[in-house]
């Protein structure tokens, strides 16, 4: 089933428009992919700061292609992961039952949908905060570093997406009282790549 959804959600991107936003992305991954620039600076937020370069080096990949149905539809497939991750998150918070709905929920319709009819770096932000989620569960159910920096890396990457996303960061709150004598210098080191957006 969830193949299904993943599969289908992830073609119907095909239909999404270029907008001028994502057409700059394009532009820019395009650059990258000719060896012409290397970004430091990524998309534009609001027109008083940028998110991190990553969305375009991500973009790049099936911008070497040429096709624009490729590049919608490995957009569409990063996006639809959402419903993976929904499962597996809900599966591991109570059962898999639980799991499944979450995900047939995130097919009803509302403001998500909007994704679907324009490419744009915002439409992988559900699947890497669901990602993040995930990943932090496992570390607060296991105790294990591997989690932990897993989801400092997920993190990291989501806030490339939106900076909007920084404010699941308040998660950690609760490792770091419960576990900050034994955080080492390597998860501090580690935790440098969540970086802030560059003015």
């Amino acid at each position: 089933m969830l193949a299904g959804i993943v599969l289908i959600n992830s073609i119907a991107y095909i239909g999404g428009v270029v907008s001028m936003d994502s057409a700059r992305d394009i532009q820019r991954a395009l650059e990258i992919a000719n060896g012409l620039s290397f970004p430091l600076a990524g998309p534009d937020i609001g027109g008083f700061l940028h998110a991190g370069p990553l969305w375009f080096y991500f973009l790049a990949i099936p911008t070497l292609t040429g096709s624009l149905i490729f590049i919608s539809l490995w957009i569409g497939f990063f996006a639809s992961l959402k419903f993976v991750f929904a499962y597996l998150l809900g599966k591991e918070l109570i059962d898999k039952k639980f799991g499944a709905l979450w995900s047939i929920y995130l097919l009803l319709p509302g403001w998500k949908t909007m994704d679907q009819f324009a490419i744009g770096h915002t439409n992988v932000v559900e699947t890497l905060c669901l990602l993040f989620l995930l990943l932090l569960l496992r570390y607060y159910k296991t105790g294990s570093e591997k989690y932990l920096l897993l989801s400092v890396f997920a993190l990291s990457v989501a806030i490339h997406g939106h900076p909007s996303t920084l404010i699941l960061g308040i998660l950690f709150i609760p490792s770091l009282f419960k576990h900050f004598r034994k955080l080492n210098l390597k998860i501090i080191v580690f935790s440098i790549i969540l970086k802030f957006p560059e003015n």
